[in-house]
Protein backbone atom coordinates (compact mmCIF):
# COMPACT_ATOMS: atom_id res chain seq x y z
CA UNK A 1 0.00 0.00 0.00
CA UNK A 2 1.34 3.28 -0.93
CA UNK A 3 0.90 6.53 1.28
CA UNK A 4 -0.31 9.69 -0.67
CA UNK A 5 0.27 13.17 0.87
CA UNK A 6 -2.07 16.17 -0.99
CA UNK A 7 -0.59 19.24 -0.58
CA UNK A 8 -2.85 22.25 0.02
CA UNK A 9 -1.26 25.42 -1.50
CA UNK A 10 -3.71 28.58 -0.57
CA UNK A 11 -3.22 31.48 -2.55
CA UNK A 12 -3.42 35.18 -1.47
CA UNK A 13 -4.01 38.74 -3.19
CA UNK A 14 0.08 38.79 -3.65
CA UNK A 15 0.05 36.64 -6.81
CA UNK A 16 4.14 37.41 -7.18
CA UNK A 17 4.65 35.68 -3.24
CA UNK A 18 2.23 32.62 -4.28
CA UNK A 19 4.17 32.01 -7.30
CA UNK A 20 7.37 31.66 -5.67
CA UNK A 21 6.09 29.58 -2.85
CA UNK A 22 4.00 27.18 -5.54
CA UNK A 23 6.99 27.34 -6.96
CA UNK A 24 9.47 26.07 -3.89
CA UNK A 25 6.91 24.05 -3.30
CA UNK A 26 6.73 22.26 -6.34
CA UNK A 27 10.52 21.81 -6.42
CA UNK A 28 10.32 20.41 -2.78
CA UNK A 29 7.21 18.02 -2.98
CA UNK A 30 6.25 15.90 -6.26
CA UNK A 31 2.98 14.48 -4.88
CA UNK A 32 -0.11 15.89 -5.36
CA UNK A 33 -0.41 19.70 -5.08
CA UNK A 34 -3.84 21.14 -5.23
CA UNK A 35 -4.23 25.16 -4.99
CA UNK A 36 -7.37 26.86 -2.98
CA UNK A 37 -9.11 29.58 -1.62
CA UNK A 38 -8.94 32.72 -4.14
CA UNK A 39 -8.07 31.20 -7.36
CA UNK A 40 -9.96 32.33 -10.35
CA UNK A 41 -10.91 29.56 -12.92
CA UNK A 42 -8.41 31.02 -15.00
CA UNK A 43 -5.25 31.36 -12.58
CA UNK A 44 -6.06 28.41 -11.95
CA UNK A 45 -5.46 26.78 -15.16
CA UNK A 46 -2.40 28.78 -15.41
CA UNK A 47 -0.68 27.11 -12.36
CA UNK A 48 -1.75 23.98 -13.40
CA UNK A 49 -0.21 24.81 -17.60
CA UNK A 50 3.12 26.12 -15.02
CA UNK A 51 2.73 22.69 -13.68
CA UNK A 52 3.01 24.04 -10.12
CA UNK A 53 -0.10 22.53 -8.62
CA UNK A 54 -2.20 19.80 -10.28
CA UNK A 55 -5.61 20.77 -9.21
CA UNK A 56 -7.79 23.71 -7.91
CA UNK A 57 -10.38 23.57 -5.13
CA UNK A 58 -13.09 25.83 -5.35
CA UNK A 59 -15.13 25.74 -2.31
CA UNK A 60 -17.14 29.23 -1.88
CA UNK A 61 -17.47 29.61 -5.53
CA UNK A 62 -19.72 26.14 -5.40
CA UNK A 63 -22.44 28.24 -2.98
CA UNK A 64 -23.15 30.76 -5.35
CA UNK A 65 -22.51 28.50 -8.89
CA UNK A 66 -24.08 25.43 -8.24
CA UNK A 67 -23.70 25.00 -11.63
CA UNK A 68 -19.74 26.05 -11.37
CA UNK A 69 -18.54 23.50 -13.91
CA UNK A 70 -20.54 24.42 -16.67
CA UNK A 71 -20.22 28.10 -16.19
CA UNK A 72 -15.99 27.67 -15.97
CA UNK A 73 -16.23 25.10 -19.36
CA UNK A 74 -19.01 28.11 -20.76
CA UNK A 75 -16.64 31.06 -19.88
CA UNK A 76 -19.97 32.21 -18.08
CA UNK A 77 -19.35 35.31 -15.45
CA UNK A 78 -19.21 33.75 -11.79
CA UNK A 79 -21.36 35.19 -9.11
CA UNK A 80 -19.59 36.20 -5.56
CA UNK A 81 -21.78 34.37 -2.88
CA UNK A 82 -23.11 37.00 -0.53
CA UNK A 83 -20.78 36.26 2.60
CA UNK A 84 -23.02 37.83 4.81
CA UNK A 85 -25.66 34.73 4.64
CA UNK A 86 -22.96 32.19 5.73
CA UNK A 87 -23.35 30.36 8.88
CA UNK A 88 -27.03 31.58 8.62
CA UNK A 89 -30.07 28.83 9.73
CA UNK A 90 -32.09 30.89 6.59
CA UNK A 91 -32.19 29.30 2.92
CA UNK A 92 -31.12 32.90 1.61
CA UNK A 93 -27.49 32.36 0.39
CA UNK A 94 -27.36 28.83 0.22
CA UNK A 95 -30.64 28.11 -2.24
CA UNK A 96 -31.12 31.26 -4.15
CA UNK A 97 -28.50 31.67 -6.33
CA UNK A 98 -29.71 31.60 -10.49
CA UNK A 99 -28.22 28.79 -12.41
CA UNK A 100 -27.25 31.14 -15.08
Amino acid sequence: MSSKIIFHVAKNSDSELIQSFQTAAREAFKGTIIGNMGYSPEEGAGSIEKGLINAVAFGHLYVSNPNLVEKIKNGVALIEPDQNTYYTNEAKGYTDYPLN
